[in-house]
């Protein structure tokens, strides 16, 4: 039982790695890569949404959004945080 389960457990984590693989190969991951490697700090920055880069934290539909302060407030684009 603990070698099949063990067996199990490496070969999920092998697919995990294999998609992670394949999106890595894709536009958005080469794009999410080049992100990465401009600063360190621009995907944590992201996910954050700190209020002191100008940018703010809604709740719509059960989910946390990020939206970037807008000075006339017609119009705005935001993206859905993890």
């Amino acid at each position: 039982m603990g070698n099949g389960a063990g067996d199990a457990q490496g070969y999920a984590r092998a697919r995990d790695e294999t998609a992670a693989a394949s999106w890595a190969n894709t536009t958005n991951g080469k794009l999410a890569r080049r992100i990465d490697q401009a600063s360190e700090q621009t995907i944590p920055a992201i996910a954050a949404c700190p209020k002191d880069h100008g940018w703010k934290r809604e709740k719509r539909d059960g989910a946390y959004w990020c939206f970037g302060a807008n000075p006339d407030a017609k119009t705005y684009s935001g993206w859905l945080l993890p």
